[in-house]
């Protein structure tokens, strides 16, 4: 599993908005939206890791994976 955090989040988009952009990468887990941020667990730590090097360029979206706690 891995979490990524998304910030500047248009606040019109809904959890399926998010949803259809980053299922395209792979199987999300969950996604916590919460004025325009949210956090994106996805199952596969490879796929999360081409999500967040793709979007990151995404419009003017923070795009970044949370390092898992040990």
């Amino acid at each position: 599993m891995a979490v990524i955090y998304v910030s500047n989040i248009d606040h019109r988009s809904t959890e399926a908005n998010l949803r259809s952009v980053f299922e395209m990468y792979g199987r999300v887990a969950s996604i916590d939206l919460v004025a325009g941020l949210a956090f994106v667990e996805m199952q596969d730590e490879g796929q999360a890791k081409e999500a967040v090097s793709d979007l990151s360029d995404h419009g003017s979206w923070v795009v970044r994976t949370i390092p898992a706690v040990a």
